[in-house]
């Protein structure tokens, strides 16, 4: 579709394809570095919920 009406664009049909490839690039290692974090830090909530050391962990955080 981008290369279809990409080509009635001043820039032509390559410009806005490359565009569409550069965000998604993008926008992949946002989302991955979101999931490793999130992954990452469920260990530390799981801990932290089961043994109920939350005075311990707000008196640390401060």
């Amino acid at each position: 579709m981008i290369v279809k009406y990409g080509s009635n664009s001043i820039y032509g049909a390559d410009i806005p394809l490359s565009v569409v490839g550069i965000v998604m690039k993008v926008f992949g290692i946002v989302i991955a570095l979101v999931i490793g974090t999130s992954i990452g830090g469920q260990p530390i909530i799981v801990i932290i919920t089961v043994l109920e050391i939350y005075k311990e962990v707000t008196k640390l955080l401060n």
